[in-house]
C-alpha cells in the first residue's frame, strides 16, 4: 500500500508542473548539473566556416606543424584532398614532403620523402597530423668513412660503457673516434615494423678505433658494427661490438667532427709533412657515360669485356697531369685501375689489360665501386701500385704516394674527384 501511495504522489506532482510550468528535476531538455554530453554529441565535429576543407591544408600550416624551419631545407612537393563521407572527418589531404636534412658536421646529409596526412580536429575543425609515412630515406655517407669525432673532457663513467674496466673510473680525459675508409653505404628497410617517420635503422658495414687519452694514460680498442639508427634531425648511432662486448656509439652534439691533422696531432703525436688530407682539398666534377641508372655497364667487367669506363672531369689550374683509381672500397681497398694521362678525358674502353693499368670488377654479388681522378702538378716520383689486389691502404694514403712530384718536391697532389656506382656483371 506504500508504494502504490508514494507513486501516486509522484504522478501528482508532475500532473501539477505540468499546469504551473514547473520541471522535474531530470526531464529531458533541462541542464542538471553534473550531465554529460550524450555519446552522439561528442562524436560531432566541429565544422570551422573560415576554413575551406576541399582546398586542402595551407603549406603554411603544413609548415608549422611539421617545424619544416626546424631542417635545412623542406619543400611540399604536392597535394591529394580526398572529400570523406565521413561526417567526423569531412575531408583529408595527404601532402608529399622531401626534406634536406643533416647534422651540425654535415658529414651526413640526408634526402628524406614523406607522405603525411591531415585531417580536421573533430574538437577544434582545425586540421592536425593524422599520419606521417617515410617512402624514401637517402644518407649521403661519402664523407662519413675515415671521419675522426673528439668528446672533449668526456667522463670516465661513459668511456667506461665503451671501453671497459680498462679506463680508470676516477679519470677524466678526451674521447676519440676513427672510423676506417672501408665502410659500406647505409641500406634502410622501409617496411612496416620500422617505418619510423623521424629516426630508421640501416645496415651497413664498418670498423674503427676508440681512443681514450685521460690523466691516467691512453686507452686503445677496436671496434665493428653492421647496423644503426640515425634521426631525421642528423644524430647517429651505432649498434658495435668490440672486445669488451656490445656497445653503443652515439654521435649526438657532445662529439665534434675534427679534421685528420688535429687527430694525427692530438692522438698519433704529428702529423707527416708530406702526408695529404683528403677533407683539406679541394674537389672537382668527374662524370662517365658507362653508367645504366645507378649501375656501371656490364662491359666493364672482367667476365665481359673487361674495358675501362668513359670519364670525363673538370680541368683544375695548375695540373699537368691526373692520375686515375678505380677502387673498390668494400673489398678492403682493392685496386682496379692505375693510370695517369694528360687532359680531361678518356674514352670508353682506352685501358682494356691489366698492363695498361686496367682490370675490370669481377665480383660474386653487387658492390659499389668508386674512381677518382687526382689533379697533380706533375707526374708522381715512383708509384707502385699493386693492381687487382688488396694492399689494404686507403684512397688518402694513395694521396699521400702521389705527393712528391718527380722531382722530387712535396706538395704534388692539387685536387681530386670522384664518382661512382654499382657493378653487378648479371646487370
Amino acid at each position: 500500500m506504500e508504494i502504490k501511495k508514494r507513486a501516486i504522489n509522484v504522478c501528482t506532482a508532475i500532473l501539477l508542473c505540468s499546469l504551473v510550468g514547473c520541471s522535474m528535476p531530470g526531464a529531458a531538455g533541462d541542464a542538471v548539473p553534473g550531465d554529460t554530453p550524450t555519446e552522439a554529441e561528442t562524436t560531432q565535429p566541429q565544422i570551422n566556416t573560415d576554413i575551406d576543407y576541399n582546398a586542402g591544408v595551407s603549406d603554411d600550416k603544413v609548415s608549422e606543424l611539421l617545424n619544416l624551419d626546424q631542417y635545412e631545407e623542406g619543400e611540399i612537393k604536392s597535394h591529394n584532398v580526398e572529400k570523406l563521407d565521413s561526417g567526423e572527418i569531412p575531408a583529408r589531404d595527404t601532402v608529399s614532403i622531401e626534406l634536406a636534412a643533416g647534422n651540425l658536421t654535415g658529414l651526413l646529409p640526408q634526402t628524406i620523402s614523406k607522405d603525411v596526412s591531415f585531417v580536421p580536429d573533430p574538437a577544434t575543425g582545425e586540421w592536425k597530423i593524422e599520419k606521417e609515412n617515410c617512402t624514401s630515406w637517402v644518407v649521403d655517407n661519402e664523407l662519413f668513412p675515415a671521419s675522426r669525432w673528439k668528446m672533449t673532457n668526456a667522463s670516465a663513467d661513459y668511456a667506461r660503457t665503451l671501453m671497459g674496466d680498462k679506463v680508470p673510473s676516477d679519470d677524466m680525459g678526451d674521447l676519440y673516434i676513427k672510423f676506417t675508409p672501408n665502410m659500406g653505404l647505409f641500406a634502410f628497410r622501409l617496411t612496416e615494423d620500422v617505418n619510423d617517420p623521424h629516426e630508421h635503422l640501416f645496415g651497413t658495414m664498418g670498423n674503427g678505433v676508440l681512443t681514450w687519452i685521460g690523466r691516467a694514460g691512453r686507452v686503445e680498442q677496436k671496434f665493428k658494427f653492421l647496423d644503426g639508427v640515425i634521426t631525421d634531425k642528423g644524430d647517429i648511432t651505432l649498434n658495435a661490438t668490440t672486445d669488451e662486448g656490445k656497445a653503443q656509439i652515439a654521435l649526438t652534439r657532445d662529439f665534434e667532427s675534427i679534421g685528420g691533422r688535429v687527430y694525427d696531432i692530438e692522438v698519433l703525436g704529428g702529423a707527416g709533412e708530406d702526408k695529404v688530407y683528403k677533407e683539406e682539398l679541394p674537389t672537382f666534377n668527374v662524370a662517365s657515360k658507362s653508367m645504366e641508372g645507378d649501375f656501371f655497364k656490364p662491359a666493364i667487367g672482367v667476365k665481359k669485356e673487361n674495358i675501362s669506363p668513359e670519364l670525363s672531369w673538370d680541368e683544375v689550374e695548375g695540373a699537368s697531369c691526373y692520375a686515375i683509381l678505380m677502387i673498390d672500397e668494400e673489398a678492403v681497398n682493392w685496386l682496379h685501375w692505375y693510370t695517369v694521362v694528360e687532359g680531361t678525358h678518356v674514352d670508353e674502353g682506352q685501358f682494356k689489360k691489366k698492363e695498361e693499368g686496367y682490370v675490370g670488377p669481377y665480383p660474386e654479388d653487387t658492390h659499389g665501386y668508386r674512381i677518382y681522378v687526382v689533379a697533380l702538378r706533375c707526374e708522381p716520383k715512383e708509384v707502385h701500385f699493386v693492381l687487382d689486389m688488396s694492399s689494404g691502404d686507403s684512397f688518402e694514403t694513395k694521396l699521400t704516394s702521389l705527393n712528391t712530384g718527380v722531382d722530387g718536391i712535396v706538395g704534388n697532389v692539387i685536387a681530386y674527384g670522384m664518382t661512382e656506382g654499382l657493378f653487378d656483371h648479371t646487370k
